[in-house]
């Protein structure tokens, strides 16, 4: 399995929403470089960096940050946040991250993101949909979590047979009650050739396994790590 920590980042700190709220931030005394110097001694491979301040106004990007971290490790990053135009996704991976992230874009352009990924390739492109529930129907949230679009299930099927999407359950993050394995599921039934990232929720090694069981391949933790719930030792073996 590919365990990918995660940072988030505010204001060049370290930081971990509860269920997508921005009034519900926990920033960590830690400086980034740091963190993914400290994931990396442990066996860490790759690196899941969210700009949140971009993700809110794409005029606050970290992305010269985020660029910096990726060149002080060896990891192989994947991020996201606010990323809106071809020209910055080329100067991501120009500077050597792996893998952007679109998210709002990709439910508001499907035709422009389906463009970026036939010229990138798809494993450099990573579609993100974070969901909330609504009369029991998985609802793709856009512009940080704020505004509810179309069901989870219509937005894979835009980009079928594009196969790299990352899902998060928005009621599970930040809370460390255990990842959404009935959605994961059920996307894996109705979708078996899609690569899927699984992220939300997790607060264990025991978690981790349960979604190995099922099929998920990728699966991100973030705040486990910082809250020392799960230990790096431990997780880099899965």
């Amino acid at each position: 399995m590919k365990i990918i920590p995660a940072i988030d980042l505010i204001n060049n700190k370290c930081t971990r929403l509860q269920k997508g709220d921005f009034n519900k931030a926990t920033t960590y005394d830690i400086s980034p470089f740091e963190i993914a110097k400290e994931f990396e001694k442990h066996g860490a491979k790759y690196l899941h960096i969210i700009d949140l301040d971009g993700a809110k106004n794409e005029q606050n990007a970290q992305s010269n940050f985020i660029i910096e971290i990726a060149k002080k490790s060896n990891l192989k990053i994947q991020t996201g946040g606010g990323i809106k135009t071809k020209e910055k996704i080329k100067t991501y991976i120009d500077s050597g991250i792996d893998k952007v992230i679109i998210g709002s874009l990709a439910i508001k352009n499907p035709d422009l993101v389906k463009e970026w990924i036939n010229y990138f390739g798809e494993d450099r492109i990573v579609l993100a949909f974070d969901i909330k529930f609504e009369n029991e129907i998985p609802i793709v949230f856009t512009n940080a979590w704020e505004k509810g679009s179309i069901s989870l299930y219509e937005a894979i099927e835009n980009y079928s047979p594009a196969s790299r999407i990352l899902c998060t359950n928005i009621d599970n993050d930040g809370l460390l009650k255990g990842p959404d394995i009935n959605l994961y599921r059920d996307i894996l039934k109705k979708y078996k050739t899609l690569k899927l990232q699984a992220s939300g929720g997790i607060s264990s090694l025991n978690d981790i396994q349960n979604l190995k069981d099922i099929g998920i391949e990728e699966v991100i933790v973030g705040k486990a790590l910082y809250e020392n719930k799960i230990d790096y030792k431990e997780l880099f073996k899965c």
